[in-house]
């Protein structure tokens, strides 16, 4: 096996014993990498985390209650503890650990020139033999398993670093952010065909929905429409989605989990309400991921960019702890 393949599979292994359970109960599909608003960062870099390692971090944080989504490695935590020492604001040394604490694993994969060739742009390598390629020939894969910790897991941070997060009561959910967003990226997304089922037709670049009346309940309508767009984020004057799967495995099921993860991370986004939006194609995503457990990278990886390019679409952005408004708008 492989170092994604082993790094892969207990990840899609919790994902596809999280769908047998909906299909046998019936029961609503639980998604705590759907972190609301707040994605996972690092505290020494002030960067987010990107793809599967959001989606694994933000589980994390979800099922192990962690106050604050910051991580950083063990070389990392301890460049923080030189800082702080190093600022003459703070009278006590600080001694910062993470001893008993359990790290969670993240995975960079990244390309880097084959031996012997030379690249001379993002798309194009010269060969040893002088011979002209692309990135398919003249690169290959990098992968590297990492450990982070969360902020909550070490010690020995000064007096009042942190806080609790403040806890808002309960309060009705509003669809006007998610209306005001959609308003705006009008333009740039397909238009709306009533039908009586909800779909997104790519040769024609149309969503078809059902009417608002016709959903039980309101956020249902908005969790679908949600799904239905991040399909269309697969149209080349998007982010265009190509992906490869081996022979054995359907391509749209693939698709529909693409969906369905980019609409999870959106409703969380805008707190609604979500749930699985085509359960009868539950077999066929834990198929997916059975067949290929590496799956779940291009599944996590491609809904980030789709939900990512959403939002921006209707000028919005994840939220950024380090960031004034000022600065995300512009």
């Amino acid at each position: 096996m492989d170092k994604i393949t082993e790094f892969c599979q207990p990840i899609a292994d919790a994902i596809i014993a999280g769908l047998e359970k909906v299909q046998a109960d019936g029961c609503k599909w639980e998604m705590p990498w759907a972190a609301p608003k707040n994605r996972p960062y690092n505290w020494l870099t002030k960067e987010p985390y990107h793809g599967m390692n959001t989606f694994i971090l933000a589980a994390c944080q979800y099922n192990k209650g962690y106050r604050h989504p910051y991580w950083l490695t063990f070389k990392q935590m301890k460049t923080v503890e030189s800082q702080f020492n190093a600022d003459t604001g703070f009278t006590d040394e600080v001694h910062l650990t993470n001893k008993g604490a359990k790290s969670t694993r993240c995975l960079k994969v990244d390309r880097y020139p084959r031996k012997g060739y030379k690249k001379v742009s993002p798309t194009q390598y010269i060969s040893p033999a002088g011979k002209s390629c692309g990135p398919d020939e003249g690169e290959v894969f990098y992968s590297n398993v990492f450990n982070l910790f969360n902020v909550d897991q070490i010690s020995g941070w000064p007096d009042g670093m942190w806080s609790d997060p403040i806890q808002s009561d309960h309060i009705e959910p509003s669809y006007d952010p998610c209306i005001g967003w959609w308003r705006s990226a009008g333009p740039q997304l397909p238009p709306l065909q009533r039908r009586d089922y909800a779909a997104y037709s790519p040769p024609h670049d149309l969503v078809y929905m059902p009417d608002l009346s016709e959903f039980t309940e309101e956020s249902q309508y908005w969790a679908t429409l949600l799904h239905e767009f991040s399909h269309a984020t697969s149209h080349k004057k998007r982010v265009g989605r190509d992906v490869k799967t081996r022979a054995e495995i359907k391509a749209y099921a693939v698709e529909e989990l693409i969906a369905e993860f980019s609409a999870s991370y959106l409703t969380a986004f805008f707190g609604i309400e979500g749930d699985l939006q085509h359960r009868e194609y539950i077999g066929s995503y834990a198929e997916v991921l059975k067949n290929d457990p590496t799956i779940i990278r291009t599944c996590a990886s491609e809904a980030d960019k789709a939900a990512t390019w959403l939002l921006k679409a209707g000028a919005m952005d994840w939220h950024n702890p380090f960031k004034t408004n000022e600065e995300i708008a512009a």
